[in-house]
Order: structure tokens, then C-alpha cells, then sequence
């Protein structure tokens, strides 16, 4: 999935500033600019074409609702698809989203740039797949969660409905376990992509 990541102009960033306020405009700009991205997110994670249209529905209401949240100095990209991510989630059951080829494919689009590196950005969704087969359901869960898609321990506990004790416990047991994979290394390497190109060092 090709992400659109517009160099920013000075229109770009009064209207990034102008959707804290829910302006008309600026919403109708993020709807125009990055509203394919999110229904193609969506249509990765949710299995029919019709639940991803009502999912959009709730995605934008999301958006309305927490416009104060958003941070004006940073790409509106992270804060949406994240949005998106939580919304879909609750309509499925994240296991059998998580190792699905194209929710993968969805949650490492930030890396794409217009090129593959010969090839690296493929055997890296393969060596994730891998590497997380090798763990149990529950630690799959957060693992895949909190890395490959970015939650926060908080809201893993709330879609996990586990206690947020439980689920930082299950991130060290799960990175534990994939540090015992033959695809470690370049499991990191990928990760460590993934957060610089999503700009979210939480």
C-alpha cells in the first residue's frame, strides 16, 4: 500500500493546525489526501468489503471526536491509521488479523518509499510472519500489537481486556521468544524502520 506523504507546504500546515478545531476544510483536506489509504487499511484487516465501508463511517466520527488529540507538527498519517487500526480491531478479533499477509502488508506501508531495497521490505514481512508464528495466540496478540502495529500497552489491555500488568508482562515473555528466532536480527533491524518511519517513539 503506497501511503500519500506530501512534502509540507505552508497551506499543509495551517490546515494540519486548523483540524485541531474541526474545521470544515481541513477535515475535508485529510478525507481527500488520505482517505484511500484508510479504506484500503481497512479493507486489509476486515474480511468484507461491506464491513470496511461501515468501518470508514466509524473511523470519521473517530476522527471528528478526537481532532483535539491530533498533534499539528506531526504527519496526520500515524494519528489516522491508528484510528483506523482500533476501529477495525473491534470488529474483528485481532489474531486472525495479525499474521494475515495483507494486514502486514498494511501495517509495514510506512516503509514504502517507491522501492523494495532489493527485495529487503518482502523477506522482512516474511521473517515477522515467521517469528511470530513461533509464539503462543495470547503473545502473538500483543507482540503483533504493540510493534507491528504500534498500540500502546493501555489500549492493548483495553482490546485484549487484560490488565495492563498482564499485557507488559506478555511483552517481555513474547520479545523474549522472538529473540530465540533464526530471523532476529533482521526482525530488529525492521522494527527499528518501522519506528523511525513512523516518526512514534512511544
Amino acid at each position: 500500500m503506497t501511503l500519500p506523504i506530501p512534502r509540507t507546504s505552508p497551506d499543509e500546515r495551517a490546515l494540519r493546525a486548523r483540524v485541531v478545531q474541526r474545521d470544515p476544510a481541513a477535515i475535508e483536506w485529510l478525507y481527500d489526501s488520505y482517505g484511500r489509504a484508510l479504506r484500503r487499511q481497512a479493507c486489509a484487516i476486515l474480511p468484507r468489503r461491506l464491513h470496511a465501508d461501515d468501518a470508514m463511517q466509524d473511523v470519521w466520527v473517530a476522527v471528528l471526536t478526537h481532532a483535539h488529540h491530533y498533534d499539528p507538527a506531526r504527519s496526520p498519517w500515524p494519528w489516522l491509521s491508528r484510528i483506523c487500526l482500533h476501529v477495525c480491531l473491534r470488529a474483528r478479533r485481532p489474531w486472525r488479523v495479525l499474521l494475515d499477509d495483507e494486514a502486514t502488508r498494511a501495517a509495514t506501508s510506512p516503509l514504502a518509499d517507491g522501492s523494495d531495497d532489493g527485495g529487503a521490505l518482502p523477506s522482512a514481512r516474511d521473517a515477522v510472519r515467521r517469528a511470530l508464528n513461533q509464539l503462543s495466540r495470547r503473545l502473538r496478540e500483543v507482540v503483533a500489537l504493540r510493534f507491528l502495529f504500534g498500540v500502546d500497552a493501555r489500549e492493548i489491555a483495553v482490546l485484549l481486556r487484560m490488565s495492563p500488568n498482564a499485557v507488559s508482562q506478555a511483552v517481555v515473555r513474547g520479545l523474549a521468544g522472538l529473540r530465540k528466532c533464526a530471523d532476529a536480527p533482521q526482525l530488529a533491524r525492521w522494527m527499528e524502520r518501522l519506528d523511525a518511519a513512523r516518526g512514534d517513539k512511544s
